[in-house]
């Protein structure tokens, strides 16, 4: 398939197509080194009418600091933004970085509201309906207004807020698990303990702000043990 230079102004990332989270920053700079040592990627698929990228995020990156003005990209036509979308998580399950769970549930998510069926969905993560049907329920909502309408979002859950599946949160809950860990509290908190008990810590006139915050911690487990008594 052939394929033309295109200037990266030009270029649109649509986050609501994108099937991943997030950039990943090292596989961002991976693709920089290669420029670096003069090594050609591979081009990226472009959207004709709206210039949107269905696959190459991450070289698109790559290639905007390098400073580079244009990439190499195959340009296809596509009816829709349904379109888009899956041919956008075909392409980022078969090759590349492997998808992550939270890509899963965001996938899920999205190709639900663009109506697609959950025979489709499945074929496009390359997966059975009994696992798509396991991953499913690892999701809550959070009500979001949109042009003064409001309406619930669906958000993939890492496994320490687990326990929130299928649940309405509030839009700062939703915000606060992008630094949410991706195990269990349980195993923070047993990290913690021991770094206590076996004086692993830092002293308090070296890390003054780890000490406020445990007293901030320590202050504010007394209140919710107070308040389940």
């Amino acid at each position: 398939m052939s394929h033309r230079m295109i200037s990266l102004e030009q270029l649109v990332f649509n986050e609501d197509l994108y099937p991943r989270t997030g950039i990943d920053e090292q596989h961002v700079r991976q693709f920089e080194r290669a420029m670096e040592a003069g090594v050609s990627l591979p081009p990226i698929v472009v959207a004709r009418s709206s210039n949107v990228i269905v696959d190459g995020v991450h070289r698109y990156h790559a290639h905007l600091r390098r400073e580079v003005k244009k990439i190499a990209a195959i340009i296809k036509v596509y009816k829709n933004d349904a379109e888009i979308f899956h041919d956008a998580v075909l392409l980022n399950s078969a090759q590349g970085l492997k998808l992550g769970q939270d890509d899963s549930l965001k996938i899920i998510a999205t190709a639900e509201r663009l109506g697609f069926k959950e025979i489709d969905v499945a074929a496009m993560l390359r997966t059975s309906i009994a696992h798509l049907r396991v991953l499913r329920p690892r999701y809550a909502s959070v009500a979001d207004a949109r042009k003064g309408v409001k309406e619930l979002r669906k958000i993939g859950l890492k496994g320490s807020v687990r326990h929130l599946s299928g649940e309405v949160i509030s839009p700062e809950q939703a915000a606060a698990m992008a630094s949410a860990p991706g195990q269990s509290y349980l195993l923070n908190v047993n990290q913690l303990l021991d770094a206590l008990r076996h004086d692993l810590l830092p002293s308090r006139e070296s890390h003054r702000v780890l000490w406020i915050n445990l007293a901030e911690l320590a202050g504010m487990i007394q209140e919710r043990l107070r308040e389940a008594a």
